[in-house]
């Protein structure tokens, strides 16, 4: 069984308050964060068993091209695209569809509720 205190978790927040407000919820967890798709590549490793991501993350690049990414590196880890209201929602749809995507939170979510998904995700059955 997976011992949920030593999960390396990749966090992706372009928002200060909200990443760490995420870091309070997580603190269980060994959390890496980064704000943005290029930080978040740079810690795409083989360590890392949960991708979460923000869909909004500035004009460039968005959750779902982080998400892309670690699908590529990080074959078989589970990931989570959070997005709030006002999100494209259509693209967030087919991110999920399609299997980018293992679950999407929509904003705003509990701690219970994240906590509850990533559980889940690590420990099916």
């Amino acid at each position: 069984m997976v011992g949920l205190r030593k999960v390396a978790i990749l966090f992706v927040e372009d928002d200060e308050e909200v990443a760490k407000a995420m870091a309070r919820v997580l603190k269980a967890f060994q959390v890496g964060r980064a704000h943005t798709f290029e930080e978040a590549v740079e810690q795409m490793s083989p360590k890392i068993e949960v991708v979460i991501s923000d869909y909004h993350l500035g004009a460039k690049r968005n959750g779902c091209d982080v998400l892309e990414e670690a699908r590529k590196r990080l074959p078989g880890v589970p990931r989570i695209l959070m997005t709030g209201e006002g999100g494209d929602e259509a693209e967030v749809a087919q991110a999920f569809s399609s299997g980018l995507a293992d679950r999407v939170l929509l904003k705003p979510f509990s701690a219970a509720t994240l906590l509850a998904v990533i559980r889940e995700l690590l420990l099916p059955g």
